[in-house]
């Protein structure tokens, strides 16, 4: 029997994307890793003996990973592409935690409750560069609640080449994505939309394919 960590099975998904070389130790980049066990993306690979960088903005968390994965390197910070002073809010319910207010309904307001935090947003290559990553990356992970895509843009693609990108996106429309904004920015930088489950799209780096 094999089981998933994942929220949708993700981390199936990318264990499926990189067959038959999954079982060789690679290197991740998890942004919004939330939970180092509970629906997370990387915890199958971290089992299988892969490690890599768990970055997320609620130091709860990151506490946690560095008990439960202590060979990662886990950050506290928020990634965004502009380096300024950003609210973070901080709800009871850890995976809808977000840098974008907006994404919060009043109902989740009301029920579930949040703190609001200031954080100096650094970019991900900049993060990066401190912890001496290494230029190629097997597989980036993305999951900002809606401030994914500006993760994206503080990447340095010259400096960091992931293989396999996952990011999530809840306004994809499988009927246009040649004008989906993250499709269309990771087109131009090489890589190929390998497919869509739910709420997260699964890119490849074509030269990589």
């Amino acid at each position: 029997m094999k089981y998933s960590f994942g929220f949708s099975g993700e981390d199936r998904i990318l264990e499926g994307i990189y067959k038959p070389i999954i079982d060789q130790p690679g290197y991740y980049v998890d942004v919004g890793c939330n939970h180092p066990v509970h629906l997370s993306n990387t915890y199958g690979l971290y089992r299988k003996g892969w490690r890599g960088v768990c970055i997320d903005a609620n130091i709860d968390l990151i506490k946690k990973h560095k008990k439960y994965r202590p060979k990662d390197r886990a950050i506290c910070a928020l990634v965004s592409n502009e380096e300024r002073e950003r609210e973070f809010y901080k709800v009871s319910n850890d995976g809808l935690s977000t840098t974008e207010k907006k994404n919060l309904s009043e109902k989740e307001i009301q029920v579930l409750g949040y703190q609001t935090e200031v954080h100096h947003s650094k970019t991900l290559t900049n993060i990066l560069n401190e912890v001496s990553a290494p230029q190629c990356i097997d597989i980036l992970s993305i999951d900002a609640e809606e401030h994914d895509f500006q993760v994206l843009q503080s990447l340095d693609f010259d400096l960091f080449k992931p293989k396999v990108i996952v990011i999530e996106d809840e306004t994809f429309n499988i009927y246009k994505t040649a004008s989906h904004q993250i499709v269309e920015y990771l087109d131009v930088r090489g890589y190929g939309l390998e497919g869509f489950v739910l709420k997260n799209l699964y890119f490849r780096l074509k030269e990589a394919s």
